[in-house]
């Protein structure tokens, strides 16, 4: 199959650099295709913490420019051209789907951790997998 329309998942956590290297070799794999890259900041409006009184809004604009800052410091030595790169605020899940529809994504690619049951019950890529309309590379690390 070739792809023609890539997106990367991005937690900009401790793996961020061997998610980067692994699918910056799929992307290669398919020089036509153009590669996207996401990160979602978790939109804390959806959970209940208790009482709390925090800005949400000052909060997001915060989390968001540390995001793009992140981002930017992480893919800077990429050797694949990159198309689009999206950071956004909300539930994981919705809005990588959300994305690959509306951008045309063909091939997403997110990194796995090993699981437990613990782990595998929080885990964001088996509601992914399920209901994602593309293709869905886990790249284990």
């Amino acid at each position: 199959m070739s792809y023609k329309n890539i997106m990367l998942a991005l937690d900009l956590g401790d793996n961020t650099q061997a998610v980067l290297d692994k699918s910056e070799q799929v992307a290669a794999a398919y020089p036509n295709a153009k590669l996207n890259i996401i990160h979602v900041n978790m939109d804390f409006e959806d959970y209940d913490f208790g009482i709390m009184d925090i800005d949400l809004t000052e909060y997001e604009n915060k989390e968001y420019h540390a995001s793009v800052l992140a981002m930017r410091e992480q893919i800077q030595n990429m050797n694949v051209q990159v198309h689009k790169y999206l950071v956004c605020c909300g539930v994981v899940e919705n809005e990588i789907r959300h994305s690959v529809k509306e951008y045309g994504i063909d091939l997403l690619i997110m990194g796995h951790h090993k699981t437990n049951a613990l782990t595998q019950f929080f885990s964001e890529s088996g509601a992914l997998m399920r209901n994602m309309p593309c293709d869905v590379l886990l790249l284990k690390i």
